[in-house]
């Protein structure tokens, strides 16, 4: 798969999340037309797990509940697509870059449906004639 510009930059930020979040270990990816596959590992530091548990003790019940964890997936990707968005819409002014609002997460639980994914993920070019948003 031969990466436009857009893609070029949306590899480099995510190669670029383990600076932002140390506890955070990048697993397979791959860039495609019009979507990403990626593997997160959230690790939790112990000063931030030690942090986070204080922290938790000072906020309400419901807060607690409904509060991103700034550790977590949520934050992560959140951040990454922003990050993407401003350098993109700078660059490309005229495009109108935009993440779609939502995206899919799985936990992976287990070594062989992690070795099934990242095998997903690094194949998924090799589909992506099939794929129904394919323009040739």
């Amino acid at each position: 798969m031969k990466l436009s510009s857009i893609g070029a930059l949306i590899q480099g930020f995510w190669y670029q999340i383990p600076k932002h979040f140390p506890h955070v270990t990048l697993g397979e990816f791959i860039v495609m037309p019009n979507h990403i596959h990626g593997i997160i590992d959230i690790g939790v530091l112990k000063e931030s797990k030690e942090k986070a548990v204080n922290d938790v003790k000072k906020q309400t019940k419901f807060y607690q509940s409904i509060a991103p964890k700034a550790s977590g997936v949520p934050v992560v990707i959140r951040s990454f697509k922003s990050v993407c968005t401003k350098h993109i819409n700078e660059i490309f002014p005229s495009l109108g870059f935009a993440w779609q609002e939502r995206y899919w997460e799985h936990i992976i639980k287990d070594v062989d449906s992690f070795q099934k994914i990242s095998n997903y993920i690094y194949s998924n070019p090799d589909s992506w004639e099939d794929d129904k948003f394919f323009l040739p």
